[in-house]
């Protein structure tokens, strides 16, 4: 990894009530966006000059298109593959999502809410990514299976072999629950002798 920590910036596309609100930040490049100063709210769209704005710099900065699909696999391609392939040279990696309620955390990492009828579809295709908005962490799990399906093969007597584990969890207002569980139990945060973590109760996958 030529970096033990990268920091992306996405902006999202203006909410339905954001419309005819001043236009305060834009992206000028894939590594740095511009945020302008002394907002005047009489002028609203009127006076889009980044000029005289303050410019932020960061490893990288997504703009939003008018598709939401391309949005999604341009930031997979450029984040979350790299890490999913840092993951399986042996490297512990983390995608970490921070912002405010309402700037798209949730749509980045997992996409539009998916209804129970799609969940119960057996006829879907099994990825349909191309056409999809889905985020990081169905991607993630789409092209880690694959990669095992292309290394499940025996070569010169040597087979290789995968075991995936898996748990979901969420923490909100201080508060750990396990979202694989029916009834989404509430589990500790806890430090063994050694001062490393683990999350009590948490259900495990195989």
């Amino acid at each position: 990894m030529s970096d033990n920590i990268k920091v992306a910036v996405r902006l999202r596309s203006p909410l339905p009530r954001e419309h005819g609100q001043p236009v305060v930040t834009q992206v000028t490049s894939p590594t740095s966006f511009v945020i302008q100063q002394h907002i005047s709210t009489s002028s609203l769209l009127a006076t889009e000059d980044f000029t005289q704005g303050k410019i932020f710099t960061f490893d990288h900065c997504f703009k939003y298109s008018e598709s939401a699909s391309h949005d999604q696999e341009v930031i997979y391609d450029t984040i979350g593959r790299e890490y999913l392939l840092h993951t399986l040279d042996g490297y512990n990696t983390c995608i970490l999502a921070y912002g405010q309620t309402g700037s798209g955390k949730s749509f980045t990492m997992m996409g539009p809410e998916v209804s129970k009828h799609s969940q119960n579809n057996d006829t879907a295709p099994d990825r349909a990514i191309e056409n999809s908005a889905i985020g990081i962490i169905p991607r993630v799990c789409c092209d880690l299976f694959d990669i095992c399906n292309m290394c499940d093969s025996e070569e010169d007597g040597i087979k290789t072999q995968f075991e995936i584990y898996c748990s979901y969890l969420e923490i909100y207002n201080e508060q750990v629950r396990d979202l694989l569980s029916e009834d989404g139990n509430k589990c500790r945060v806890r430090e063994r002798a050694d001062k490393t973590t683990f999350v009590e109760g948490l259900n495990e996958f195989k």
